[in-house]
C-alpha cells in the first residue's frame, strides 16, 4: 500500500530529531511527579510529547492535553502555541493530515509574524509532510523546499538532511526514482561521515524502497537487511515494523513464501503492540495479498476483512477501494462470481468517487481563489480611501514643513552637483586612459613596421648584394675547373652552401609566400621548408575550421610569432617533434605551437630573451590571450585572437 509506505518514509525523516531511550522517558516522568514550577512542568510535558510521538502517539496526545491545559491556566501564549504545534504533529502521525494541516496553518501565521526562523523551518517541514499525506505533491514540495532553504541559510545541517530525505520520499511516490535516489544518497553520505548508526539504518530503508520500485530486488533487500540489522535492537517500533514489512515484500516478490510470511507476521505483531490503525491496516492488506497468491483463500479473506474494518474506521477511501478489490479476487477464485462482481464494483465505484472528490477540491480551490481576489479588491478600495485621507493630512503638514523641504532640496542639489563633478572627472580620466592606450598601440605599430622595413632592407641587401657577389665568385672559380683543382671544387661547393644559407636568411626575413599567399599557406610552406632543412625533426602543420581572414599587417604579426616560437624550439628545446596548428571558428582564431623538448622556466631565463620580448610585443598589438605551459615533457603555447578586437579594425 503505497500511501502507508510514504507515511513511513516521513516518519523516518522526522524521528531523527526526537528518538530517545526508555531511560530518558522514565527520568522525565519521575521528575514530573515532584516538579512544582508550572513553567518547568510544561517543559517536561513537551519533552514527553516529543519522546512518545512516533512510538506511542496516543500517550503523546495525552501529555500534550496536559501541556495545553496548564499553559492556558498560567496564561502563557508561547507554551499554548507550542501545544498547538504538537497537536498538529500528533494528528499527522495518527493519519489525520487534514486536521494537522489546519492546526499548522494557524501556527505558521503566528510565527511568521514573529519572524521566528528556527520554528519556521520545522513548521514548513510539517506542512509539507501533511500536504503529502493529502496527496498534494506540488504544495508539499513547495513547503519542503522553503524549509530546506531556511535550513541552509541558517547552516542547520540536521534539518537540511531531514528535508532532503522528505523530498526523496516525494519523488519516490511520484515515480521519479532517480531524483529520489539522488536526495537519499546525499543524506546517506552525510550520515556515513558522522557514523550515526541509527540514522544510517533509517536511510538504508529509504534507499531500499527506491531500489524495490526500480525492480532491483537484490539491492533493495540488501539495504533493507542492513537497515534492520542496525535498528533491530532499538525502541522504534514503527521503524522496525516497516523494515520487516519491506523485507517481506521483497521475499514475497521473489517467491520465498516461508520467509515472507514470517516477516509479514512479525511486522503485524509489532503493529498490534503499537495499536495504530493505519499501519495495522497495511499489514492485514499485505497478508491478504500474500495468502491470495499462495491459494490460502480463507486466510486471505480473514485478513482482507480486518483491513476493510480498519480502513473504514480511519475513513481511508483509497485503502477501502484496494481491500474491496482484493476481496473480489478471493471470491472469484472460489467461483462466487456474483459476489466477486459486487465487491469489485464497490471498490471501483469508491475509487471513482475519490476521483470526483479530487475534481470538487479543484473547483473549491478556484472558488477560494475567486473569493480571495474579491476580498483583495475590497481591501484595495479601503486602502485608496485611507490614502486620500492621508493626502489631506499631508497637505497640512507641507505648509508647516516648507522650510525643511527647501533645505532638503538645496542639499539634494549640492549632492547632485557633487555627483556630476565626480562623473565628469571620471570621464576625463577615462579619456586620458584611452589616449594613453592609443599612444601605446601606435608606438607598437611603428616599432613593428620599422622592424619589417629593416628586415626587407637586409633581405634585399643579402639577395641583391652578397648573393650576387657570391654568384660572381662562383662563376670565376668555375672557369678554373679545367685545371682540375680539388681546392677550387671545394671552394665552389662552399659558395653554393653559402648561397643557400643567404637565400634562406632572406626568405626568413621576408618570406615570399607571405607576400603571395595567406597566413595558412605561408605557414604550411614555412614548415615544409624547415622539414627539408632539418630532416631529423618531425615538424607538422594543421589547419582546422573556417578560412582565416586577417589583414596583411595582422597576418605578418601572427606569422612572426609562429616563426619565433618554432625557432626557439629548434634552437633550445632539443625536441624531436614540433606541432603547429591554426584553427578558426567564427571570429575566434587559435594558434597552437607545441614541442616535446626539455621545456624551460619562463621566469628564470638568463638570456636577454629578445625573441620572447618581440613575441610579447606582437601579442600586445594583436590583443591576444596566451596560455603557456612548459615542463620536462615539452612546451606548449596556445594563442587566442578575437578578429573583431584587432587594432587594424
Amino acid at each position: 500500500m503505497k500511501k502507508v509506505l510514504v507515511v513511513f518514509v516521513f516518519l523516518l525523516s522526522t524521528s531523527l530529531l526526537f528518538c530517545q531511550t526508555n531511560i530518558v522517558i522514565d527520568s522525565l516522568e519521575q521528575i514530573l511527579l515532584v516538579e512544582k514550577n508550572q513553567v518547568k512542568k510544561c517543559s517536561l510535558y513537551n519533552d514527553l510529547v516529543r519522546n512518545y510521538i512516533y512510538n506511542k502517539p496516543k500517550i503523546s496526545l495525552k501529555y500534550n492535553d496536559s501541556l495545553a491545559s496548564l499553559s492556558k491556566e498560567i496564561n502563557n501564549d508561547e507554551l499554548q502555541m507550542l501545544s498547538l504545534y504538537n497537536y498538529s504533529v500528533v494528528h499527522r502521525v495518527l493519519g489525520d493530515s487534514e486536521k494537522a494541516l489546519r492546526l499548522l496553518m494557524d501556527y505558521k501565521e503566528s510565527i511568521e509574524k514573529k519572524k521566528d526562523t528556527f520554528n519556521l523551518i520545522s513548521t514548513y517541514y510539517q506542512i509539507g509532510v501533511s500536504y503529502m499525506g493529502l496527496d498534494k505533491k506540488v504544495e508539499a514540495v513547495d513547503f519542503l523546499l522553503k524549509s530546506l532553504e531556511l535550513s541552509e541559510l541558517t547552516n542547520n545541517k540536521e534539518r537540511a538532511l531531514i528535508n532532503q530525505n522528505a523530498l526523496g520520499a516525494i519523488y519516490d511516490q511520484m515515480g521519479q526514482y532517480k531524483k529520489a535516489l539522488n536526495y537519499y544518497k546525499k543524506v546517506e553520505k552525510s550520515y556515513l561521515e558522522s557514523n550515526n548508526l541509527h540514522d544510517i539504518g533509517l536511510i538504508y530503508n529509504n534507499i531500499g524502497v527506491v531500489y524495490k520500485h526500480l525492480d532491483s530486488l537484490d539491492l533493495a533487500l540488501n539495504y533493507f537487511n542492513k537497515g534492520y540489522d542496525l535498528s533491530k535492537n532499538s525502541e522504534d517500533l514503527i521503524i522496525k515494523s516497516f523494515q520487516l514489512r519491506n523485507i517481506g515484500l521483497i521475499q514475497h516478490t521473489q517467491k520465498k513464501f516461508a520467509l515472507a510470511e514470517k516477516n509479514y507476521l512479525s511486522a503485524l505483531e509489532i503493529r498490534k503492540q503499537m495499536g495504530e490503525k493505519l499501519p495495522l491496516c497495511g499489514s492485514y492488506y499485505d497478508l491478504g495479498n500474500f495468502y491470495l497468491e499462495t491459494a490460502n483463500l480463507s486466510k486471505a479473506e480473514s485478513n482482507f476483512d480486518k483491513a476493510l474494518v480498519l480502513s473504514r474506521e480511519i475513513k481511508s477511501r483509497a485503502n477501502q477501494s484496494k481491500v474491496l478489490i482484493g476481496l473480489s479476487k478471493v471470491y472469484e477464485n472460489r467461483g462466487e462470481r456474483g459476489r466477486a462482481y459486487t465487491y469489485y464494483k464497490k471498490g471501483k465505484d469508491l475509487n471513482d468517487s475519490i476521483q470526483s472528490i479530487v475534481i470538487k477540491e479543484k473547483v473549491n480551490e478556484l472558488d477560494v481563489k475567486y473569493q480571495t481576489e474579491k476580498k483583495d479588491k475590497e481591501i484595495a478600495t479601503q486602502q485608496l480611501a485611507l490614502k486620500e485621507q492621508k493626502s489631506e493630512i499631508q497637505k497640512k503638514k507641507t505648509q508647516n514643513n516648507y522650510m525643511l523641504g527647501t533645505v532638503i532640496f538645496l542639499l539634494s542639489i549640492a549632492v547632485l552637483l557633487g555627483f556630476l563633478f565626480k562623473q565628469r572627472q571620471k570621464r576625463k580620466n577615462q579619456e586620458l586612459l584611452t589616449l594613453k592606450r592609443e599612444f601605446q598601440i601606435k608606438t607598437l605599430e611603428s616599432l613593428i613596421e620599422g622592424e619589417e622595413k629593416e628586415r626587407l632592407r637586409v633581405a634585399k641587401e643579402l639577395h641583391d648584394g652578397v648573393n650576387g657577389d657570391l654568384s660572381a665568385i662562383k662563376y670565376k672559380l668555375s672557369s678554373l675547373l679545367e685545371m682540375n683543382n680539388t681546392v677550387i671544387k671545394e671552394a665552389i661547393t662552399m659558395i653554393d652552401d653559402s648561397c643557400k644559407q643567404v637565400r634562406a636568411i632572406s626568405h626568413n626575413l621576408v618570406p615570399p609566400s607571405l607576400e603571395s599567399f595567406n597566413l595558412v599557406e605561408a605557414t604550411d610552406l614555412y614548415c615544409a621548408n624547415l622539414n627539408d632543412v632539418n630532416p631529423e625533426i618531425d615538424l607538422s602543420f594543421q589547419h582546422i575550421g573556417d578560412t582565416v581572414v586577417l589583414t596583411k599587417k595582422a597576418e605578418i604579426n601572427v606569422f612572426r610569432i609562429i616563426q619565433e616560437l618554432i625557432t626557439n624550439s629548434l634552437k633550445h628545446a632539443n625536441a624531436s617533434s614540433i606541432n603547429v596548428q591554426i584553427s578558426c571558428h567564427n571570429n575566434n582564431i587559435q594558434i597552437t605551437v607545441e614541442d616535446n623538448g626539455k621545456g624551460f622556466n619562463k621566469e628564470v631565463i638568463t638570456s636577454d630573451g629578445i625573441g620572447l620580448s618581440n613575441v610579447q610585443s606582437r601579442l600586445d598589438y594583436l590583443k591576444a590571450e596566451v596560455d603557456f605551459l612548459s615542463n620536462k615533457n615539452g612546451t606548449s603555447y596556445t594563442i587566442d585572437i578575437n578578429n573583431t578586437e584587432l587594432n587594424d579594425n
